[in-house]
Formats: structure tokens, sequence, C-alpha cells
């Protein structure tokens, strides 16, 4: 059990966030505080959706579709994704598939 840097909830060892989608490798090892962590390669779902969010700002709304569906491959309970994701198909004219999204 350690506890996330960026939010201060609790987190089962080898798991992600739940509450921010931070993805770090937290560790239990009893020569080391409960709070001890290392930072992982993988980009966080949360940048991946501020990055998805930033293309979609930019007018680049297919690579900011590529970079939501990233985000919701590591956390698909997150409604801001679903709200964003929605938005940037609206913006390709896909209205059905962004119509499911706010579902």
């Amino acid at each position: 059990m350690g506890i996330c840097p960026n939010c201060g909830s609790w987190v089962d060892e080898g798991d992600i966030c739940m509450s921010c989608g931070g993805s770090y490798s937290y560790s239990c090892d009893d020569e080391e505080d409960d709070d001890s962590y290392a930072p992982s390669d993988e980009p966080m779902p949360i940048e991946l959706s501020n990055e998805a969010w930033n293309l979609y700002l930019d007018f680049k709304e297919n690579l900011a579709l590529i970079k939501i569906n990233e985000a919701l491959e590591h956390n698909d309970k997150d409604y801001n994704n679903w709200n964003r994701k929605a938005i940037i198909l609206e913006a390709l004219n896909r209205y059905a598939e962004s119509e499911e999204c706010y579902d």
C-alpha cells in the first residue's frame, strides 16, 4: 500500500491511482517508507488526456482522438475523458459516435 504523490489517495501495490490515474510503481518493502515510489516510463492517463485536449485546441482533431483513446484504455471510467472524446468527435462531424460518449 502506498500514497499517490499526485493526489494523496491510498493505492495498492502495483496498481495505478484510481482517483487521478497516476501510474507509479508503489513498493511495500519493510526497509522503505510506505509512500516511496518510482516514476513509470509510461505516460499517465491524465497526461494523455491533457495532450489530447491541447491537440484539439490546436485543431488537430485526428491526433487528439488517438490520444484520448489511449487515455481511455488506461481508465475507461473517467467521465472527463469521455466528455473530451465526445467534443473531439463532434469537431470531426462524427455526431452519432459523439452522442454515445455522453451516455
